[in-house]
C-alpha cells in the first residue's frame, strides 16, 4: 500500500490544487496568518516548462499542504440540513 497524495499525471494536478487555493483565498473563505506559508509563496512559481512549484532550493511544503486540504473539501459529502442542525442545534426547544 502507497500512502500520500497523487499528484501530477495519476491523481490530481497541483495547477487544479493551487487554483482552488488560490480562489478560496481570494474570496475571503480562508485566511493564513502563518509567516511561513508567505514565505513559500514569495518563491512558488509556474516555470517554462508549466510545472508548478517552489524555486530550485526552496519549499513549498506549506502550500502543498494547505492546496490538498482544499481539494479535499470537494471529495467530502455535502452538508445536509440534518448534519447542518447537529452542528448547530437549534436551541428554541
Amino acid at each position: 500500500m502507497e500512502y500520500g497524495w497523487r499528484t501530477g499525471n495519476n491523481g490530481v494536478p497541483k495547477y487544479v490544487m493551487t487554483s482552488q487555493l488560490n480562489r478560496m483565498m481570494r474570496d475571503g473563505h480562508i485566511d493564513i496568518p502563518d509567516p511561513g506559508f508567505w514565505d513559500e509563496a514569495l518563491v512558488f512559481e509556474r516555470l517554462p516548462d508549466g510545472k508548478i512549484e517552489a524555486r530550485s532550493g526552496c519549499h513549498d511544503d506549506r502550500i502543498m499542504a494547505l492546496a490538498i486540504a482544499v481539494t479535499i473539501l470537494d471529495y467530502l459529502p455535502k452538508p445536509t440540513a440534518a448534519i447542518a442542525r447537529i452542528i448547530t442545534p437549534d436551541t428554541e426547544e
